[in-house]
C-alpha cells in the first residue's frame, strides 16, 4: 500500500509479519474445518452393501431409521423408541450442516486472500448458531452409555452398530 510505504521499515517488516501469521492461523483453521466436516460427515454416514450387489447406497443414520432402509429398521421394528434414538444421534447433522457452511466461508475467503484479510468476521456471523451444540453436549455422555446400554439389550441395534465398524473400520462412531 501506499500507506505503508510512509510507515518506518520496522512498522512495515511488523505488519507483515502479521499478514503472514493471519494467513497461516487461517489456513491452519481451514485444514482444521475441512477434517471436522469430514469426520462428521463419516460418523452421519454409513455404507450399506448388500451381499454381491454392485450398489452402493450412502445414507445417514438416522435416514436408516427413517427410511427403513435396513435388515431390521429400529424405528420399524420398535426397537428403540424415538427418544432414545435421538439420544444416541442428537442433532449431529444439525451440527454437520453448520460447519459446512463455516467451512464453505472459510474457504471462500482463502481463496480471495490478500495481507489486509482477516476472518474475524466469519465467526461473528456464526457465533450465535453456536447454540446447535447445546442438545449434543448435553447428551455426550448420556448418549455414549446409552450406545453401550443399548447394544446389550438390543440384538437389532448390536447388528445395525457392527455393520457400522465393518463399514467404517477407521471412523471412531461418537454421537
Amino acid at each position: 500500500d501506499s500507506h505503508d510505504s510512509d510507515l518506518p521499515p520496522e512498522e512495515r517488516k511488523k505488519i507483515k509479519a502479521q499478514a503472514v501469521m493471519r494467513k497461516r492461523i487461517t489456513e491452519e483453521l481451514l485444514d482444521t474445518e475441512r477434517s471436522y466436516v469430514q469426520n462428521l460427515k463419516s460418523i452421519c454416514r454409513v455404507r450399506i452393501s448388500y451381499s454381491f450387489d454392485i450398489f452402493f447406497y450412502l445414507l445417514t443414520f438416522s435416514e436408516i431409521i427413517k427410511k427403513k432402509a435396513f435388515v431390521s429398521p429400529l424405528e420399524g421394528s420398535r426397537a428403540l423408541t424415538k427418544d432414545e434414538i435421538y439420544s444416541l444421534v442428537s442433532n449431529i447433522d444439525e451440527i454437520l450442516s453448520f460447519h459446512e457452511k463455516l467451512f464453505a466461508d472459510l474457504e471462500q475467503r482463502a481463496s480471495q486472500w490478500n495481507e489486509q484479510s482477516t476472518i474475524h468476521d466469519i465467526f461473528e456471523k456464526y457465533i450465535d448458531q453456536l447454540i446447535i451444540y447445546q442438545p449434543y453436549m448435553t447428551n455426550y455422555n448420556r448418549s455414549s452409555l446409552n450406545l453401550i446400554y443399548f447394544s446389550k439389550k438390543n440384538v437389532t441395534l448390536a447388528y445395525v452398530m457392527k455393520v457400522i465398524f465393518f463399514f467404517l473400520p477407521k471412523v471412531k462412531v461418537f454421537f
